[in-house]
């Protein structure tokens, strides 16, 4: 796919094909377009701005992310509608939080309990700003959300909260909870955001705007009538993953890892892509798909990668060794994309003959601080307010 460029990567790398990804977030918006429902695609698969904004100008309204990180790198290059689909924890991201909202359009925040939305609601007061907030529930899938035993009292909360604005209610199930067939899931999806949604429409007697769906749940949960906005993510570069959950069509996976052949053995070669180039979720031989490596190889099917450290992966074959050797470069298409972009620094964009690169903005900023600093001469004692910004 990507041979016309391999004399200019440096693998390991991610290489992604722009027209092909283009596709991908056309018919993903045709797909909510088709069903009334707004399109407000999750950045978290390539934490880059600029995908963030061909999404939105290909139809999709807004963005969605996981960080307030993720969110202030999106606002920094000029997006302006921005949900962070994630209960916010602890006094720092409380307080970016505050201030985020304060130079955007419009900023959503997320509330799935009445522990979790007190010090929300404390920080919108101590900073004296309004912060609209949807209350995340639990449809199935058994991670964050509230869950209808808990939920009246919590749409009650809220309402009290003189510097919270509840405007809707949100998801995410895909394919957890027990259903593995996308449109059941959706299905189910949608059915559970109907009786959440008469029980807080009831409490606080305003339309609420819903929000659900995910890539390979997002058409069903759109079509259930339920949902006025679904968030797929992966769906922009689509994966392996995709491919076992919902059948899409691996001509449609547009992102592929390259990587070297830089040792040739009797059974096996060594690539120069470890598990800080693939990612190692989800578990290898366990259900529902029972994926047999971290990639697949479109080139040679037969290959399997099984076997990782840091820098080395061992790729072995299902029947005889394919005949490679070093300076042989190989694609693979990830098992998981999301994780996959995290790990890199920059990707590749291929379009038309032209090579670039694009950063993975999206990639958190940790600060580093010196607290004990040994001077020349032995004298050891707390460093003066040294720190360092590393992306």
């Amino acid at each position: 796919m990507f041979e016309a460029y391999y004399s200019q990567l440096n693998t390991p790398c991610l290489v992604v094909d722009e027209p092909m990804t283009r596709e991908n977030i056309k018919r993903m918006q045709q797909v909510a377009d088709a069903n009334g429902c707004t399109l407000r695609p999750h950045i978290k698969t390539h934490k880059t701005p600029y995908f963030a904004k061909l999404q939105q100008q290909l139809g999709a309204r807004g963005i969605t992310s996981c960080k307030v990180s993720e969110a202030e790198v999106m606002a920094d290059a000029g997006l302006r509608d921005i949900f962070i689909a994630y209960p916010l924890v602890g006094a720092e991201k409380l307080r970016r939080a505050c201030a985020l909202a304060q130079r955007v359009d419009r900023l959503i925040l997320s509330v799935d309990s009445i522990a979790q939305g007190t010090p929300l609601a404390e920080a919108a007061k101590a900073h004296d700003v309004v912060l609209e907030v949807r209350i995340e529930v639990d449809c199935g899938g058994g991670r964050t959300g509230a869950e209808m035993a808990d939920f009246a009292p919590l749409v009650q909360f809220v309402e009290s909260c003189p510097n919270l604005k509840l405007t809707g209610l949100y998801t995410f199930r895909g394919l957890n909870g027990g259903i593995d067939d996308p449109a059941l899931a959706g299905a189910r999806e949608g059915e559970l955001l109907a009786q959440y949604r008469k029980t807080a429409e009831e409490i606080c007697g305003r339309k609420l705007e819903i929000s659900g769906g995910s890539s390979p749940t997002g058409k069903y949960v759109a079509q259930s009538g339920q949902a006025d906005e679904i968030r797929p993510g992966t769906y922009v570069f689509s994966d392996y993953m995709m491919y076992k959950e919902c059948g899409a069509p691996l001509e449609n996976v547009s992102a592929r890892l390259v990587v070297t052949v830089v040792s040739v053995h009797k059974d096996y070669v060594v690539v120069d892509g470890g598990c800080k180039t693939f990612a190692t979720d989800p578990q290898l031989d366990q259900p529902p798909y029972f994926f047999e490596g971290y990639a697949w190889f479109p080139q040679y099917p037969e290959l399997r990668i099984r076997r990782l450290t840091e820098e080395h992966g061992m790729v072995t074959a299902e029947g005889p060794m394919p005949e490679l050797k070093v300076g042989d470069m190989l694609e693979a298409i990830p098992v998981h994309i999301c994780p996959t972009v995290n790990l890199q620094n920059q990707i590749y964009v291929a379009d038309g003959g032209v090579l670039r690169t694009e950063i993975v903005a999206g990639l958190q900023t940790t600060r580093f601080v010196l607290l004990w600093r040994c001077r020349p001469g032995g004298r050891c004692g707390p460093a003066d307010a040294d720190c360092f910004d590393i992306s």
